[in-house]
Parts: C-alpha cells; sequence; structure tokens
C-alpha cells in the first residue's frame, strides 16, 4: 500500500472551516484567495475588509502547500520552461526574453502577477504524474486544469467524467453539465 502524506487543509475565509475548491478564486495583489463556493467568493468580493484575518490564515495554509508556476508574472500568458532566471533562490520563469528584461529591470512592478501565476495543482488528474505548463484546458473562467502531456489532456477531454474524482482529489470541483474541454462533465 502507498504511504498516507499529511494533507494541509485549505479552508475558506468566509466560511470558516469548509474546504476550498481551487477552481473559485479572486486574484489579489497579495496572490488568489480561494473559496468553498460562489457565495463566499461574492461575500469577500463585497467587503474584503471584514475577511483579513482568515486570509491571513488561508495564507499561512497555502504556505505548506506546493505550488507549480504556470503563468509569466509580467503578461500573465503561459511560461516557456526555457526562459527563467534565479532570485533569491527562486527559479522564477517567463513567456520570453522581454518579459524576462522587464521583470530584471522592476520587479516591485510585478509582484502581483508573480504571486497570482502558480496553481496549487501539480498532479496531472489523468496520469498522476507532475504537471506541465503546456498542456491545459479551461474549466472556469479564470480557472484551467493542467496536465502532464497533451496525450492526458486529450484523454481527459475526450471524456472528462471518467476522470471526476480524480479532479476532485486534486481539491477541484467539475460544474454539473459545463462543458470542459469540449465535453460536458457530471457532478461530482
Amino acid at each position: 500500500s502507498e504511504p498516507e502524506t499529511a494533507v494541509v487543509k485549505v479552508t475558506c475565509p468566509v466560511n470558516k472551516g469548509a474546504a476550498v475548491d481551487y477552481a473559485i478564486h479572486c486574484e489579489t495583489d497579495n496572490g488568489p484567495v480561494f473559496f468553498c463556493c460562489k457565495g463566499c467568493k461574492k461575500a469577500f468580493a463585497e467587503n474584503p475588509g471584514k475577511f483579513v484575518d482568515s486570509v491571513s490564515e488561508q495564507r499561512q495554509q497555502l504556505g505548506g502547500l506546493e505550488k507549480v508556476q504556470v503563468l509569466c508574472p509580467v503578461s500573465l500568458k503561459p511560461i516557456d520552461p526555457a526562459v527563467t532566471f534565479e532570485e533569491d533562490g527562486q527559479r522564477l520563469s517567463f513567456c520570453c526574453g522581454g518579459c524576462l528584461e522587464k521583470y530584471r529591470k522592476s520587479p516591485e512592478d510585478f509582484a502581483s502577477g508573480l504571486a497570482n501565476s502558480f496553481t496549487y495543482q501539480t498532479l496531472c488528474p489523468v496520469s498522476g504524474k507532475p504537471i506541465s505548463s503546456a498542456a491545459f484546458v479551461p474549466i472556469n473562467e479564470n480557472t484551467q486544469l493542467y496536465f502532464c502531456c497533451e496525450n492526458c489532456k486529450k484523454a481527459f477531454s475526450e471524456d472528462p467524467a471518467k476522470f471526476s474524482d480524480k479532479v476532485k482529489g486534486l481539491g477541484i470541483k467539475l460544474e454539473a453539465d459545463k462543458v470542459v474541454g469540449g465535453q460536458k462533465v457530471a457532478a461530482n
């Protein structure tokens, strides 16, 4: 049997104690804030100041998780893993050399973009292997589901319902009757 790993439970800042759905979030200057449902996202948007302490608590929870950079902090487009540089011991990737140079000249201008350029989805829902920033399908207006390769992306796109439990295991709920990768998805 596989060894158990400790899972950090990330909780909604509005509905304290409820596990987040990584597909429901909003971007802030300090990085994404995740919610358990669209109602909580709306409540946060109406009065973010009310939730400062619980957002801080969520950021501490997220700090214990592995994350993968998928977007360029300058353009917010998918990264090119070959265009990188090290900053404070962290390897950062960019979509092109032009964005890399813009960032190096003025990193403070792109702090918000950098904070929002990562995903906490680290494994492919089809193979269980580490994700690639180049293989993804949109699952809602501001969330992508990532895969390790184009073959897994294709397998998912042909039958998303087949993988809905694996996706749910990654902390992402696929919406019922929502078209993902060209197919309707059964509720999970």
